[in-house]
């Protein structure tokens, strides 16, 4: 859970940084292909604040948007773009820790040859483990060959192909220098495939000879060794009992980088999930759950025990699909099992249970609509946003994300929440909570309709015996959400309405541009960061089947786009936007879209994975994929242009049907 809420706080803007630094990396090789001058050795890079600092050991020259001159060169990640038909140029670079000021190093071994870590062997073996790691998933070592001995068997998952772990004393390290001195006599100028060992092993003097053997004008080869004598002409990495790494030759002082063994097996598991996603259950409320929650799952369908399962040909208007489950098969991108998953037969106490459970519906949803309300609202379908109308004390308009993620906190805790259960999830003290969700009750001020405050604490209603905080009358547009569409599915047939005005509350991805180091409590509970893009999806899924099948075109691409913009990396409504451009007349745009967004779609530098079952039943029921790929591309950027509001460039990540 600690690596999941460090990849939840920090993940995003790392992946910004090394998608950047990747780009930057391409985009020195694409100005150097062509010319006769060879690249110029790197030595390392720093990174700081979105900009990349590159350091080289002898005078280069680049063009705007780079800025600097001689060893020295600047450039903003993002503003230049990568080239996917260049190789790497300098694929063993790796970070190491960061400076006094904040800033990340990164250093690149290729140059270097030979690198012993000494001092601290702890420190020394945590950062050998961490390098190991960088070199099978960092995008530009995608062609580093990378063995271990004596280290990293936790490892083994990250990459099998990239990443070969040994044991010390694993005779194979003689097939490894075989494999360094075979590649000496076939390199050109640019290695390929570039090699790193990193041993505990102390007789390093074959992989040394091998590594000088093999080098033209690069070296191609590093060797970083652990727990062993350092070679004469190594370059040290000195590391101390408090956590430091010096480098003398490059007069660099970080705090170093490091993976101890339980974090990198972390580490590999989770890579691990991404390669295969099981397909898992929306789970339903606690059994403490009232209201309109005592009848749903957590995405607003109805519990099974409220539903009966369709009968054969036309289910009736008991359904939300009540044609044949045929009809819908063969005009939209599903399969029978779609069908039955998602528009079973509800039963008739289903309407009633909800009527008398969620009295309020329709009031509340005008209310979310109707820009004069004065009921407050929080927005999480979409970018995080509060509309308040209470008081705007200066503390909330300095420092509006973190009282916004507050409230969230405090309204998705439905049966109220402590004071200390605040402060644990924001790292705080209770005082300083009890504080905060003041100056929040404040902004939420009084509530129109009862003339109480909005936010309860305790002493405000001594006769119960209540001890902590809870929220009234706050809209929630994601509780909105899956109370139109709990009474949707509870109507049948008729309930398609509301199905169409939960989409329309949907504004972007859920969740969207959260607090940055914010909200790692998400992941302790029921994580609707997760589930609230898969309810949208399956939402929007049952409209377009039943917009397909009835013939309304407009209302199938709109939901569809929808679910494309909620979840840009579900397969289901790619396939659904698929079908209703094709069936606007664009064959061409939406086969453009499959190749690119469904049947090529690759998740990291290896080969577009395989299709998922459901996906393959029904690529091959619409004769998919079998006609020409040259239309509309672009090729500047090598992806079709198609006419969608839609954000077509996700990759599915989410197993069909999830």
């Amino acid at each position: 859970l600690k690596i999941d809420k460090t990849a939840m706080a920090h993940g995003e803007r790392s992946l910004d940084d090394i998608e950047g630094l990747d780009a930057a990396l391409n985009n020195i090789a694409a100005r150097a292909r062509g010319t006769k001058t060879p690249l110029a050795p790197l030595v390392s890079v720093s990174l700081r604040r979105g900009q990349a600092t590159f350091h080289f050991a002898d005078p280069v020259d680049l063009a705007a948007p780079w800025k600097g001159e001689g060893l020295l060169w600047h450039v903003e990640l993002g503003s230049v773009e990568g080239d996917d038909d260049v190789l790497s140029p300098y694929p063993m670079l790796v970070s190491v820790g960061h400076d006094t000021t904040g800033v990340l190093w990164l250093v690149n071994l290729e140059p270097m040859g030979s690198i012993a870590l000494t001092g601290d062997p702890e420190g020394a073996q945590d950062f050998a483990r961490h390098v190991a790691a960088e070199l099978a998933l960092n995008p530009w070592s995608v062609l580093v060959q990378t063995d271990t001995f004596g280290l990293g068997e936790e490892l083994g998952d990250l990459d099998t192909l990239r990443l070969r772990t040994h044991e010390i004393d694993d005779p194979e390290i003689d097939a490894v220098v075989a494999e360094i001195r075979a590649a000496s006599q076939r390199r050109s100028a640019v290695p390929e495939p570039w090699q790193v060992v990193i041993t505990a092993n102390g007789d390093l003097g074959p992989v040394i000879e091998a590594s000088r053997a093999a080098a033209l004008e690069r070296f191609g080869v590093a060797v970083v060794s652990f727990g062993a004598a350092s070679p004469d002409d190594a370059a040290l990495f000195e590391f101390s009992p408090a956590g430091c790494l010096s480098v003398p030759t490059l007069d660099l002082d970080v705090d170093a980088a490091g993976l101890n063994a339980e974090e990198a097996a972390l580490c590999a598991a989770i890579v691990d999930v991404t390669r295969v996603t099981p397909t898992t259950d929306i789970p339903t409320f606690s059994q403490a759950a009232d209201g309109w929650r005592s009848i749903t799952d957590q995405a607003g369908a109805l519990r099974t025990e409220f539903t009966s399962p369709r009968p054969n040909g036309a289910a009736g208007a008991t359904s939300l699909l009540p044609a044949d489950t045929r009809d819908y098969v063969e005009a939209a991108a599903a399969t029978d099992a779609d069908i039955d998953e998602l528009a079973p037969c509800a039963m008739d106490e289903a309407a009633q249970a909800i009527d008398a459970l969620d009295p309020s519906l329709d009031e509340d949803v005008a209310e979310w609509f109707d820009g004069t309300s004065r009921l407050p609202r929080l927005a999480l379908l979409g970018p995080v946003r509060v509309t308040a109308h209470g008081k705007l004390v200066d503390q909330i308009t300095k420092r509006r994300p973190y009282y916004s993620e507050l409230l969230a906190f405090v309204a998705l805790h439905p049966r109220g929440v402590l004071s200390r259960t605040i402060a644990q999830a924001f790292h705080i003290g209770q005082p300083r909570a009890r504080t905060d969700i003041g100056f929040v009750r404040e902004w939420l001020g009084k509530d129109p309709r009862t003339d109480e405050w909005h936010i309860r604490k305790q002493g405000d209603h001594p006769e119960t015996e209540w001890h902590g905080y809870e929220v009234n009358d706050l809209l929630v547009d994601v509780d909105l959400f899956r109370r139109l569409r709990a009474r949707g599915q509870a109507r049948g047939a008729e309930g398609i309405a509301d199905l169409v005005q939960a989409l329309h509350l949907v504004s972007g991805k859920p969740f969207d541009q959260l607090r940055d180091q914010g909200w790692s409590w998400l992941l302790d509970g029921e994580r609707l960061q997760d589930l609230i893009p898969c309810a949208v999806v399956d939402t929007a899924h049952i409209v377009v089947l039943d917009a397909l099948q009835r013939g309304d075109l407009d209302l199938a691409r709109e939901s569809a786009e929808t679910a494309c913009n909620a979840a840009p990396y579900d397969e289901v409504s790619r396939l659904d936007l698929a079908k209703v451009l094709e069936a606007q007349g664009h064959a061409g745009t939406a086969e453009d879209m499959l190749r690119d967004d469904v049947f090529n779609r690759r998740d990291d530098y290896e080969p577009p994975v395989d299709l998922p079952a459901r996906t393959k039943e029904i690529v091959a029921k619409n004769g998919w994929g079998r006609q020409p790929l040259s239309w509309r591309e672009n090729p500047h950027s090598g992806r079709s242009q198609a006419p969608s509001k839609a954000d077509s460039t996700g990759d599915s990540k989410r197993d069909a049907g999830s």
